[in-house]
C-alpha cells in the first residue's frame, strides 16, 4: 500500500481523477457505515448539523451562509494543515517511511474523535484516512485534500448524502 501511495501523481488530470475517486470512496464507505449504524448503536440516527457558529452570529439574516463558510471553506483549509500537511510533512522529513501509515491512522482517529466522538471515527475518521492517502498520492498536494474536504463538507451541509441513505 505504501508503494502505491509513494508512486506520486504529477499530471493535473490524474490528480483530479484521484480527488474524484477519493470522494466516491468516502461516500460509499460512509453510506455503508450509515446503513448499519442503527444496528451498531442504540441511539438516534446520526445527523450532521453545522449550527455551532450560529450562536456567534444570532442576528445574521443568513445563518446557512455562515455555516457554509465555516464548514466548507475555513474547516478544509485549517484542518488539512493540522491533520494532513503538518503531520505527514514531519513524518516525511524524519526519513522513516514505516511511520507514515501508523501516522495517518493516528491522525485519522484524532480527526474523527474531534468531530463527534467515537462514531465519527467510522465516518469522519475514514474520510481523514482517505484524505491522507490522497494527499500523499497526489505528490503531497495540499490543495487536493482541501478540494476533497470542501466537496465532502458541501455534500454534508447541503444534505446530499441523506438522499442516498
Amino acid at each position: 500500500m505504501l508503494k502505491f501511495l509513494l508512486n506520486h501523481e504529477t499530471k493535473t488530470f490524474n490528480k483530479a481523477a484521484n480527488i474524484a475517486a477519493a470522494f466516491i470512496l468516502v461516500v460509499i464507505l460512509n453510506i455503508g457505515v450509515l446503513m448499519f449504524y442503527k444496528y451498531l448503536f442504540a441511539v438516534e440516527p446520526f445527523t450532521m448539523k453545522f449550527t455551532v457558529f450560529n450562536q456567534f452570529f444570532p442576528a445574521f439574516k443568513h445563518p446557512f451562509l455562515i455555516d457554509f463558510f465555516f464548514a466548507c471553506i475555513m474547516a478544509p483549509i485549517i484542518e488539512e494543515v493540522l491533520f494532513r500537511m503538518t503531520p505527514i510533512s514531519i513524518l516525511k522529513a524524519s526519513g522513516k517511511k514505516e511511520l507514515i501509515i501508523p501516522g495517518i491512522l493516528f491522525t485519522s482517529i484524532i480527526f474523527g474523535l474531534m468531530h463527534d466522538g467515537a462514531i465519527s471515527i467510522l465516518l469522519q475518521g475514514v474520510f481523514g484516512l482517505v484524505a491522507s492517502m490522497l494527499y500523499i498520492k497526489n505528490n503531497y498536494s495540499y490543495w487536493s485534500s482541501v478540494i476533497l474536504h470542501f466537496a465532502w463538507n458541501t455534500a454534508l451541509t447541503l444534505g446530499i448524502l441523506k438522499l442516498l441513505n
